[in-house]
C-alpha cells in the first residue's frame, strides 16, 4: 500500500482567512474565502441583516463570529452544502490570484491538510507536529478543507492537462488565434479573443461595449441564451463576472474584468 503524503498547513495561502481579494459571478467582492462562505450561509438561511455585516467588514475573525449569528440556521442543511460552498469560494479565490493557484499547484501528489489543533470538522484537531498528523487514522477532526483544496486541485490540473491534450491536436493554422492555444503558451488574451470564446460555445453577441468601469468589457446577448451562459469560464488576463439581466430589453450582458 502506497503511503500517502501529506501538505499541512495552518494559516498561510490556504487558510479560509488568508487576505485576498476575489469576486463571485454577481460581481460581490470578497477579501477572504472565510466572508465568501460565511456570506453564503447569511443567504443559504435568509438573515438579510447579518448578510450586508458580514459583506460590509473586512476581518475575518468577525466574519466567523457573525456567521455564528445567522437566523434559523439548520446544522444538518448547511453540512450538507457546506463543502460545495468552500470548494466555489476557493475556486474563485485561487483562479482569480494567479500566485496563490501556482502554490496550490505545488503540493501536487500530496493531500492537502489543515493541521488545526482546535477544528474537529474542517481541520484534523491536532498540530502538524504531532506524531498522530502523519496517519490519518489517528486525526481527531475531519479535514473538510484539506479534502475541498485537495479536490479543487486536482479539479483544476484535470482542466488544464485537458488544454494541453488539445494543443497537440490542433493544427498550426488553428493554434494562430485559439484562445485555450495562447493560454497555454501565455500569450496576451484580446476581447477579440474572448469574442471568438464565445462564438465558438454557439453564443450569439448582441452587441459589445468596451471599457467598462475602464477595467473590463461586456457582449450582450438575448435571454434565449441562457443555458449556454452557465458553461462560461474565465480567459487569461479577464475574469469572467457573470451575466445580468435587463427585463427592459430581453437581455443578458456578460460581464468579463480584467484580472
Amino acid at each position: 500500500m502506497t503511503k500517502e503524503k501529506y501538505t499541512f498547513f495552518y494559516g498561510g495561502p490556504f487558510s479560509q482567512w488568508y487576505i485576498c481579494q476575489f469576486y463571485d459571478e454577481d460581481k460581490n467582492k470578497y477579501v477572504c474565502a472565510e466572508q465568501y462562505m460565511m456570506a453564503q450561509k447569511a443567504r443559504m438561511f435568509g438573515d438579510e441583516r447579518i448578510l450586508d455585516i458580514i459583506m460590509t467588514t473586512g476581518n475575518p475573525k468577525q466574519h466567523k463570529m457573525l456567521g455564528r449569528k445567522v437566523k434559523n440556521f439548520d446544522k444538518e442543511k448547511w453540512e450538507e452544502k457546506a463543502k460545495d460552498i468552500v470548494y466555489q469560494g476557493n475556486y474563485y479565490k485561487f483562479t482569480q490570484n494567479k500566485h496563490l493557484l501556482k502554490e496550490l499547484y505545488n503540493t501536487e501528489g500530496t493531500i492537502l491538510v489543515e493541521a488545526s489543533p482546535y477544528d474537529l470538522i474542517w481541520g484534523i484537531g491536532l498540530k502538524s507536529t504531532d506524531e498522530r498528523a502523519l496517519n490519518r487514522e489517528n486525526w481527531l477532526g475531519k479535514n473538510w478543507l484539506g479534502e475541498t483544496l485537495t479536490r479543487l486541485r486536482e479539479d483544476l490540473m484535470e482542466k488544464e492537462n485537458f488544454l494541453f491534450k488539445k494543443e497537440l491536436d490542433m493544427s498550426d493554422d488553428v493554434k494562430k488565434d485559439d484562445y485555450s492555444y495562447k493560454i497555454i503558451q501565455n500569450k496576451e488574451i484580446t476581447i477579440a479573443d474572448v469574442r471568438k470564446y464565445l462564438e465558438r460555445e454557439g453564443i450569439e453577441i448582441k452587441d459589445s461595449k468596451d471599457n467598462i468601469d475602464k477595467d473590463g468589457f461586456v457582449f450582450v446577448v438575448d435571454f434565449d441564451e441562457e443555458e449556454k451562459l452557465k458553461n462560461l469560464q474565465n480567459v487569461k488576463n479577464y475574469i469572467y463576472g457573470g451575466f445580468a439581466k435587463n427585463n427592459k430589453k430581453d437581455e443578458y450582458e456578460i460581464f468579463y474584468y480584467k484580472a
